[in-house]
């Protein structure tokens, strides 16, 4: 990808799949800097758009295609049940920590039922986390296969996403197709690009305070997250392929 060859770097194309600002010293300072030779460099937002177009101004942005099973299915936004989840690693810079807090704080009812998928090196804590404070509705489901993920979308109706840090955070994406109300920090990068008010709520980053204002408002209009819901599976039409494709097509 990175190639030194004049006549080769004219040919090719650098495909950013991580936050510009991760990767170390040795990826950051000695590799990256071959990228202004290349015929250009694809990111996944407009965050990092910005510090790649100073490197190579052939820089462009375009989005990781979601698949057809995201997009050509029918959504029965009434058959929904009152499952709110999250789908993440479990390791520190995912900070589902707070995520659990925030639900303690919420004091949900038992009507709502709430489920974490992934694993990752925080698990056990995270478990042990959420008996300490008496959460009995938390379900752990660890690490399971995608169609298994989808079908936890399908059911859902709130996705929350408490991250400190990310690339383009794909499964906002994913549960916005499934009709999800987002509720996520605003994190570097990505969910201020995906995040509106069409499909739920921006939160400034470790203000669990207004996180909870929004959770509880959601929770307790229910015709409001509704149409939150419908309007989120409207936005994700933003993020189809039928969008995606033809930019690919521009820049090959």
């Amino acid at each position: 990808m990175l190639a030194v060859n004049s006549q080769v770097s004219k040919k090719t194309i650098a495909w950013e799949h991580i936050s510009y600002q991760t990767g170390g010293l040795v990826y950051y300072n000695i590799l990256r800097k071959y990228y202004k030779n290349l015929r250009s460099v694809i990111s996944l937002t407009h965050t990092s758009l910005e510090h790649y177009k100073k490197i190579n101004p052939n820089s462009v942005v375009i989005s990781n295609i979601i698949g057809d099973n995201y997009e050509n299915f029918e959504l029965d936004i009434a058959s929904k049940e009152n499952i709110i989840c999250t789908v993440s690693r479990l390791d520190p810079e995912k900070n589902v920590k707070d995520f659990i807090n925030i639900i303690k704080e919420c004091k949900i009812g038992e009507d709502w039922k709430i489920i974490i998928a992934g694993d990752g090196t925080q698990r056990t804590l995270l478990k042990e986390q959420a008996q300490n404070l008496g959460l009995q509705n938390i379900e752990f489901l660890g690490s399971i296969p995608q169609e298994k993920i989808m079908e936890l979308y399908k059911k859902s109706k709130i996705f929350c996403m408490t991250s400190l840090n990310e690339g383009l955070p794909t499964v906002l994406i994913e549960a916005m197709f499934c009709g999800n109300a987002l509720i996520a920090y605003d994190c570097p990068t990505g969910p201020s690009e995906i995040i509106n008010a069409n499909n739920g709520y921006l939160i400034k980053i470790r203000d669990k305070e207004n996180f909870i204002l929004k959770f509880k408002h959601l929770i307790n209009n229910p015709q409001e997250l509704t149409e939150l819901m419908t309007s989120s599976k409207i936005e994700s039409e933003k993020w189809s392929k039928e969008k995606i494709i033809p930019q690919w097509e521009k820049i090959l």
